[in-house]
């Protein structure tokens, strides 16, 4: 099994989190696993992934 960490700044993060609750399907199907999703304390939009 591999890691992978993704950061990166969204430009709005309660839009781009329906967008990305909307595709989880698309990720088990491909055997993507979601281990974390964290926000920046100083910037909401700062978005960091584990999968």
């Amino acid at each position: 099994m591999k890691t992978v960490i993704v950061q990166h700044e969204v430009k709005n993060f309660s839009k781009w989190k329906k967008i990305f609750d909307a595709d989880q399907t698309n990720l088990v199907k491909e055997g993507v696993q979601l281990k974390g999703l964290y926000k920046s304390n100083t910037n909401e939009n700062d978005v960091t992934m584990i999968f």
